[in-house]
């Protein structure tokens, strides 16, 4: 009888011994996912592309052809929280972008008005700082959250324009697994794609799995997963918009000019977690631009058109907080 009692036990502690490890598991991975926050106190990434070539066009004639042959980026950001209440949070931010070209092979066409000419060595140095405010309420019996910003921007010549961006999102839904969110974007900067845009959140905990679905459009989608004891491998794209301000003094032309492109970055990234308010960042893929425009600042016209090669693309960086 007794053996015929320890033979039942066996298979029981066996499968209780596998839920407690699943659980335990869980746990785990859940806890390394979640010490990976979007919003960091301070954050420093430097980036590296490789070479490529472009083309350019002026008033959609063709003006220069060449190769970037490196590309180099640094940027700076900190996240202060200001004020921080139950229903809203006032916080600000500060960054600071440092890029470098290195251009061969230039070859410029005749054209019939004066035009931007470049260096074989450019660099350019760009500001930012906001105010951010969001606001939780609800709407439809659901969560609904406000976030407002305005944000001013310029070089190490000064402060050139101030935009402002107002989201608004409601939670569709939210269990341990699943999060859906969708709302509106609006903003004043008459450079981007549209003054209004559709935002959409799905993050989802694959069942039975390490992986979940993390996307945010229109700003990136990712799978991700914990890798090692405190680190996160992401793999997906991410899209991003970058800019700078140009100052040609030549005659003919304005004085402040801007130049925006559009990169869609696919590749991985993986986050360590060094200590507790510690991170660093690992990123690499391809990187493929839509295209840059030049424009007189404050304007929406487009000057110059340029076409650039896929290329690839090296990141790493570092995140302190402190509030963690």
């Amino acid at each position: 009888m007794k053996i015929y009692l320890v033979m039942l036990m066996v298979p029981v502690m066996s499968i209780t011994a596998q839920v407690q490890n699943d659980s335990i598991k869980k746990k785990t991975q859940k806890a390394i996912m979640s010490s990976f926050s979007s919003t960091r106190f301070l954050d420093l990434q430097y980036e590296q592309f490789s070479e490529s070539d472009y083309d350019s066009d002026l008033y959609d004639k063709a003006f220069e052809k060449g190769t970037i042959k490196s590309q180099k980026r640094f940027k700076a950001a900190v996240n202060i929280p200001i004020i921080k209440k139950k229903k809203w949070v006032l916080s600000g931010s500060l960054r600071y972008k440092f890029e470098s070209f290195e251009f061969e092979n230039v070859q410029n066409f005749p054209t019939a008005v004066p035009a931007i000419y470049h260096s074989n060595n450019e660099d350019f140095h760009t500001f930012a700082t906001g105010v951010n405010f969001t606001y939780f309420s609800t709407l439809f019996g659901k969560t609904f959250i406000y976030n407002a910003s305005i944000i001013a921007d310029g070089s190490d010549n000064g402060f050139e324009r101030v935009n402002g961006l107002l989201i608004g999102s409601l939670i569709l839904k939210r269990t341990e697994s699943t999060t859906i969110t969708t709302g509106l974007l609006l903003q004043t900067n008459n450079t981007s794609i549209s003054p209004i845009l559709p935002v959409l959140s799905f993050e989802h905990q694959f069942r039975n799995s390490a992986w979940k679905i993390d996307l945010v459009l229109p700003k990136y989608i990712y799978f991700r997963r914990p890798l090692f004891d405190k680190g996160r491998l992401s793999l997906g794209t991410s899209f991003d918009g970058e800019l700078f301000y140009t100052y040609p003094n030549q005659d003919g032309l304005k004085e402040v000019y801007s130049y925006s492109r559009n990169e869609v970055k696919t590749g991985f990234v993986y986050e360590y977690q060094v200590n507790k308010r510690i991170i660093a960042t690992f990123r690499g893929g391809l990187s493929t631009i839509f295209s840059g425009q030049l424009r007189e600042r404050g304007q929406t016209d487009e000057i110059i058109k340029t076409k650039q090669d896929r290329n690839g693309y090296f990141n790493v960086g570092i995140s302190f907080n402190p509030f963690k």
